[in-house]
């Protein structure tokens, strides 16, 4: 006569590839086990513990699923459900813990990062040992996501949600030293995919953060448009007193794009004694592009 007609249930998956169920997911080997029992705190009330382990882990850009191990407590009362002393490993050193809540349909995490190695996320990346919070909320209608991450060399902070059809980024900021990246945007994620972006560099070294030539570069960059049924783009950007590979580097750029044709091109750089110009437009009758390029020493 108990409300819960059993006693205690264990559940056991193994060998599950997210790549066969969802088109463009990371390849995984995911086991999970369960043991579910009435909660005896709550009557009607079910709570249980579990454990998902990865024998796949890899960085998202070898289309690898980067976490180890994820293990807590669930229970499940009245239409909600609370996670503790929920406990992730990532390859190298990086750790995640917190707890969250389902209710309403949605799920709301609070956890907290400590070590986060930025190279076992994406091959390309420079190692770090990042910490701090990361809040996050997933639902059918809506999904946030906010964090600032940081250790001894870098900081990296954003802001991003998606609702109602539009995908917002209000805050990207990264930096190292006195480099810094900063960046917002939108993206309609309806038929024409409309976007806006925006951002600006100052002393910003990408070799800091990937495996890339330094730099260091200093500008703007706004663009707007839409994506879909053709790239419509509206773009402008500035380069001043920069460097890149050792060379000055700066420029200026205006383009109208209207995908196969290109309306405006007003574009000029200087990389050390190259340089590049080129004004007009080109795709249909009467259009004329004209590009001059003058490169004594493409070597570096």
């Amino acid at each position: 006569f108990a409300r819960q007609p059993f006693a205690e249930a264990s559940l056991e998956l193994a060998d599950v590839d997210p790549a066969v169920w969802v088109a463009g997911a990371p390849v995984a080997r995911l086991a999970l086990q369960a043991a579910i029992r009435p909660d005896a705190r709550q009557d009607g009330a079910i709570a249980g513990d579990f454990e998902l382990r990865n024998a796949m882990a890899g960085p998202l850009d070898r289309q690898r699923l980067p976490l180890e191990r994820l293990s807590g407590r669930f229970a499940w009362a009245d239409g909600g459900a609370r996670l503790a002393d929920l406990q992730a490993r990532l390859p190298g050193t990086g750790r995640l813990s917190g707890d969250g809540q389902w209710r309403d349909g949605a799920l709301s995490l609070e956890l907290a990062a400590r070590e986060l190695d930025a190279a076992q996320l994406a091959s390309v990346l420079r190692s770090t040992r990042l910490n701090g919070p990361i809040s996050a909320t997933v639902g059918s209608t809506r999904q946030q996501l906010d964090f600032r991450l940081a250790d001894q060399r870098f900081t990296l902070a954003a802001e991003a949600s998606h609702e109602n059809g539009k995908l917002s980024l209000p805050r990207l900021e990264l930096s190292a030293g006195d480099a810094v990246l900063r960046a917002s945007g939108e993206l309609a994620t309806g038929e024409e995919m409309a976007f806006s972006a925006s951002g600006e560099l100052a002393r910003f070294d990408p070799s800091r953060f990937a495996r890339v030539p330094a730099a260091a570069l200093n500008g703007t960059l706004a663009a707007s448009g839409r994506l879909q049924p053709r790239p419509v783009v509206e773009a402008q950007f500035t380069l001043r007193d920069s460097r890149f590979a050792g060379q000055p580097l700066a420029g200026r750029g205006d383009l109208a794009i209207d995908w196969p044709r290109i309306p405006r091109a007003d574009v000029q750089l200087v990389a050390g004694p190259n340089r590049l110009v080129a004004r007009g437009a080109f795709g249909r009758p009467g259009d004329s592009l004209r590009v001059d390029i003058a490169a004594p020493e493409l070597g570096p």
